[in-house]
């Protein structure tokens, strides 16, 4: 994915989904803001467990009362996508499925945002935001028969779009905002790495 140039900033969502067999998974999620843990997702509830005090004074109580459901409602989408993907496609038990997502604001102040869906630590297929589509990565069965799966979902796509280039960047801009502290004292220790935090 993207290096952070200095003065960016940007707001990673990674999610991770071990299949064990057709029954059975263990989900895992992580956001991050730069090198600062945002929060996590519990792989037994898939509760969101927050880890900086400031997140909640960022956005009121009903964005993120949104942005819960909105998790748990892509997470159930998400199971259903792979297991009409492995229906299509030979896979065998146990193997790893994990997204990559976000968006980064740059210093002159534009804004990119990604998606990236990798199976087994390799990317299969990435979102083109400028064209609300799919693209595979590598030329194979599995990434075609995604690639066909996602660019059917227009409405889920169209989501997509909002969702990262408008709502991801509003939210990182918040979070900025709030946790400044937090953000300078991570650029003093990079700058002095020999520094206490």
């Amino acid at each position: 994915m993207w290096a952070e140039l200095e003065g960016s900033h940007m707001l990673h969502l990674r999610h991770f989904v071990t299949f064990q067999n057709a029954t059975s998974m263990q989900v895992r999620g992580l956001c991050v803001m730069g090198d600062i843990n945002l929060g996590s997702l519990d792989s037994l509830t898939e509760d969101i467990h927050y880890h900086q005090p400031w997140l909640h004074s960022a956005l009121p109580k009903g964005d993120w009362d949104v942005i819960e459901s909105f998790v748990k409602s892509y997470l159930e989408d998400f199971n259903r996508l792979v297991q009409k993907l492995i229906r299509h496609t030979r896979v065998s038990y146990p193997f790893v499925f994990q997204t990559s997502k976000g968006c980064q604001i740059q210093p002159n102040g534009t804004a990119r945002s990604f998606f990236v869906i990798g199976y087994e630590g390799q990317d299969l297929i990435r979102f083109h935001l400028n064209k609300g589509t799919w693209d595979r990565v590598p030329d194979n069965e599995m990434s075609a028969t995604a690639e066909h799966l996602l660019n059917n979902a227009t409405t889920l796509n169209e989501l997509i779009q909002v969702l990262l280039n408008v709502t991801c960047v509003d939210i990182l801009e918040k979070f900025i905002e709030y946790g400044r502290a937090d953000l300078e004292r991570q650029g003093n220790t990079l700058l002095n790495p020999g520094t206490a935090t």
